[in-house]
């Protein structure tokens, strides 16, 4: 059984520091470029998680969270390296805050049209820093060579407690906040609206639900300029029923500060949840969200969890949804036998592209698997690719997230996020993969990478080969037929499925041919029994 990971939230506070030959003494301690992070003392060690990108052809900024093993000590970090060297352009690190165990994704990182980059974070105990302003909110906007533009907090009572899930410039370049509001620990959404030098324009306020026994809080995931001045939000509303919380996913539009209109993104029944993951801007006024929904079972009268759903739709410019699509892959993978986690997805607005990543695992991690899928603007699959993290050294890879993706603007794909290595759990300081639009990697920093990509009209068979039992993967849902023969011709195992698993364990080790047979498909596949 493996240790669970404990994923940090990200806090970005910025507060400069010198180049990487001098770093403070507390930070150089423990971390240098090159060798990842080290031991200290109680055997702790530190993890970093890169939670947001942004890609270009010959740079890459990004912003993560430095703390220890656990959730201890966790310090900011935002960064800008060359992608040709790898080497840092520059970097930077908050003050250690003392509050242990915090939440993903509590900033954003966002580049501003004037070239400048903006970013937010969430200040949990702001009495322990050096300023003893009592301040929530610290929104920071930084030039391409990382000099401090400006720096704003926000938010001077401790009732009021921001936490932002992202950032969107607007066509004026005011900045729109989108987030969690907990005034009064009543956890409503929060919509702000600031000018480009920090200013608060309005606030959007999103009522919570109150029930006897407590609050739901309102999570304002995405926003962005809609029609006539308006703004568009997807939030994640909680709603009661007996003693369960179910998370609905609604739409509201809005207009200097003020509600216009609710709606449901998914279905509203109670046995049934959806959180945001993300949301692009397709084309003008038309978007694509990336959701994950959670189907419940009543049995008997006890309620409980039934299968986990990510989903794609896209939803035209009256809000209609056109089309659905549930990425996961159910025949290669059995929901009975494999957890899937999709965390990010990128859009291609120019060539109408989608990229979704994310990983499958067994329970026991037997088998663990990161994916990156291509689908066009329909909805429909152009390739799946599947593949293995080995680490390049010594150091064995104990899990690998995805958390942040960013299109370059020669077409290639960026992903970044958090790897820890087998009984130390540190992290090295940096983690990128990088794919052509074709799927191709073109790197993988700190990993070697063993895969697995499947086109259209095309059969992948994997591991090949294995140890007794092999999986199959085409872009069609159809059942298939499956005949195996051995090098004598005699067909020794015939199945017909959904589930694409084939199991040889009681066979002789040697080469055998699958004779492969979905809708008007037909394929031969040598595998080879170990």
């Amino acid at each position: 059984m493996k240790k669970p990971l404990l994923v940090l939230s990200l806090m970005i506070y910025s507060i400069a520091f010198t180049q990487q030959t001098n770093h403070p003494d507390y930070f150089e301690k423990y971390w240098t470029p090159s060798a990842g992070f080290v031991t200290q003392n109680y055997n702790d060690y530190y993890v970093f998680g890169c939670t947001a990108l942004i890609a270009t052809d010959s740079t890459y900024v990004g912003a993560g969270l430095l703390g220890l093993q656990g959730g201890w000590q966790p310090k900011s970090y935002t960064f800008s390296i060359d992608e040709e060297t790898k080497g840092y352009n520059w970097d930077k690190i908050t003050e250690v805050n003392t509050l242990g165990m915090l939440l993903l994704n509590s900033y954003s990182l966002i580049k501003t049209y004037d070239g400048n980059y903006v970013f937010a974070s969430q200040q949990l105990q702001p009495e322990i820093n050096d300023d003893p302003a009592n301040f929530q909110l610290v929104i920071t906007k930084f030039s391409p060579n990382g000099n401090i533009l400006f720096k704003k907090k926000y938010f001077d009572s401790n009732d009021n407690k921001i936490q932002v899930y992202d950032l969107k410039e607007t066509k004026d370049s005011s900045i729109l906040l989108s987030g969690l509001n907990n005034v009064d620990s009543l956890g409503g959404g929060v919509l702000l609206k600031i000018t480009s030098e920090g200013e608060i324009i309005n606030n959007t306020f999103f009522q919570p639900n109150l029930w006897p026994m407590g609050w739901q809080p309102i999570k304002v995931r995405k926003s962005f300029e809609y029609k006539d001045s308006s703004i568009i939000s997807f939030v994640d509303k909680n709603a009661m029923f007996g003693n369960q919380s179910y998370c609905k996913t609604r739409i509201f539009t809005s207009k200097n500060g003020q509600i216009l209109s609710e709606q449901f993104l998914t279905e509203s029944d109670t046995l049934h949840a959806a959180i945001v993951q993300n949301v692009y801007e397709a084309k003008k006024n038309e978007f694509i969200t990336f959701t994950r929904d959670d189907d419940y079972m009543n049995v008997n009268g006890q309620v409980s969890f039934g299968p986990i759903k990510f989903v794609l739709r896209y939803l035209d410019s009256n809000l209609h949804v056109k089309w659905t699509k549930d990425i996961r892959n159910y025949n290669t993978f059995p929901l009975d036998q494999f957890v899937i986690s999709a965390e990010t997805f990128v859009v291609d607005t120019v060539m109408k592209w989608i990229y979704v990543s994310g990983s499958y695992r067994r329970s026991d991690y037997s088998l663990y698997k990161h994916f990156f899928f291509k689908l066009d603007y329909n909805g429909q699959f152009i390739f799946k690719k599947y593949f293995d993290l080995n680490y390049s050294t010594t150091k064995n890879v104990d899990y690998a997230t995805l958390m942040a993706g960013s299109l370059c603007p020669n077409g290639d794909i960026a992903f970044s996020g958090q790897l820890t290595y087998e009984d130390t759990y540190e992290s090295p300081p940096i983690f990128i993969i990088r794919f052509t639009p074709d799927g191709i990697t073109k790197y993988a920093d700190y990993l070697d990478i063993e895969e697995t990509q499947v086109n259209q009209n095309e059969l992948g068979v994997y591991p090949n080969p294995s140890t007794g039992i092999f999986h199959l993967e085409s872009l069609s849902e159809e059942p298939m037929e499956v005949e195996v023969y051995d090098q004598q011709g005699s067909r020794i195992q015939l199945e017909d499925q959904f589930t694409a698993t084939i199991q040889l364990e009681n066979q002789a080790p040697g080469i055998y041919f699958l004779h492969v047979k979905q809708g008007d498909q037909f394929w031969v596949k040598k595998v080879v029994l170990q």
